[in-house]
């Protein structure tokens, strides 16, 4: 009985041995074939990297060279209409637009100086990890800021140009050119928000009509 009882455990470890090396050998299996398909898909990924980067590329030379011809546009029709308007009001005229144009610069920097870059940047953050929807809940949110506050200043410069022609600048006739840029302090804010959206988005054009 004994020898039977040492025989059976015998067999019985060399089979317990037997299913522990061929589930070993399963499980080695299973992990190469998952490390391969970890490497395709890594594989996968660097060709597509490849493939899309020149694509990327001329992207990025498109829109940089649609924005420099857009500034050098700018600057001819700067040049065209200056030199005209100079003529037409005289160097009186032009004093008080100059005293005019330094509230209206103030004001343009506390209502829209910073919107591009931020709505810019934090749009181009949501849409990198794909949030679209958050994306467009920044633009949102940015259109509300900045209607609010360029009508805010707007209405300050609008309405206080009296005040502020004949107290800040000691030129009582600047309030008509006052008067006649608060507008623009509105109009520039929404389109900061504008351009910041779309610059996010990697698009110039906007930005470059603007």
């Amino acid at each position: 009985i004994d020898g039977s009882t040492a025989a059976c455990d015998h067999g019985g470890g060399q089979y317990s041995a037997l299913i522990y090396n061929r589930c070993r050998g399963r499980i080695l299996h299973i992990r190469i074939v998952f490390i391969k398909i970890l490497e395709e898909v890594f594989m996968a990924e660097e060709r597509q990297k490849r493939r899309t980067a020149p694509a990327q590329n001329d992207d990025f030379i498109a829109q940089g060279a649609i924005l420099a011809a857009a500034t050098v546009l700018t600057k001819v029709i700067g040049v065209v209409y200056r030199i005209p308007l100079a003529n037409i009001l005289g160097d009186t005229g032009n004093g008080f637009y100059g005293y005019a144009y330094q509230i209206y610069a103030m004001a343009l920097m506390v209502s829209s100086l910073s919107l591009p870059t931020a709505v810019s940047k934090l749009v181009s953050a949501k849409m990198a990890v794909g949030q679209k929807r958050n994306a467009l809940r920044v633009f949102a949110c940015s259109m509300i800021f900045a209607v609010v506050v360029g009508l805010l200043v707007t209405a300050v410069v609008f309405f206080g140009a009296d005040a502020i022609s004949v107290h800040a600048m000691r030129s009582p006739l600047s309030v008509y050119a006052l008067k006649m840029l608060a507008p623009g302090l509105f109009i520039v804010a929404i389109m900061a928000v504008i351009r910041g959206y779309f610059q996010g988005l990697g698009s110039m054009m906007p930005t470059a009509v603007s």
